[in-house]
């Protein structure tokens, strides 16, 4: 529980904030994770999935952490497949629309 309040402390977003307090509050009411997380509707199908079977096998950490590093890698190779073409548009740009003194 202290984990889902610290991720709600660090959140920018006012409406992912108020959506990680009220799962917050469910699992402090008894609501599993995986229940909580799925009825605030936040989480992707393939997450909620991993972590109802961390809450089962009693392995919940290591299945977040499966988790974080599954969709930070995720991140980092659609960053990676959008950073060529967001770079040769700002040189392109720079190059053609700059006027030249």
């Amino acid at each position: 529980m202290n984990g889902l309040q610290t991720s709600s402390d660090a959140l920018t977003s006012k409406l992912l904030r108020i959506t990680i307090l009220r799962a917050t509050q469910m699992v402090r009411e008894g609501e599993s994770l995986h229940g909580a997380l799925s009825q605030v509707g936040v989480m992707p199908e393939m997450a909620l999935d991993m972590v109802e079977v961390g809450e089962s096998s009693g392995a919940l950490g290591p299945m977040l952490t499966s988790i974080a590093e599954f969709y930070e890698e995720e991140v980092s190779l659609k960053l990676g497949q959008w950073y060529p073409s967001l770079s040769r548009c700002c040189l392109f740009s720079w190059v053609f629309l700059w006027p030249s003194s």
